[in-house]
């Protein structure tokens, strides 16, 4: 805690308070997933030397 320099740990904190609130939390952020276009991809055998 010694090190913080808490000119920017405040500045942090009022920037999540400021713009880190929703205004409809259960709203969709981002792109919509699509479980029909999603198609799995079998994943490499892992292989290791031990």
């Amino acid at each position: 805690m010694k090190n913080i320099n808490l000119e920017n740990l405040c500045a942090v904190a009022e920037t999540v308070r400021d713009y880190g609130g929703y205004s409809n939390p259960g709203e969709t952020a981002g792109m919509v997933f699509y479980k029909e276009d999603y198609k799995v991809e079998p994943s490499r055998k892992l292989e290791s030397k031990y």
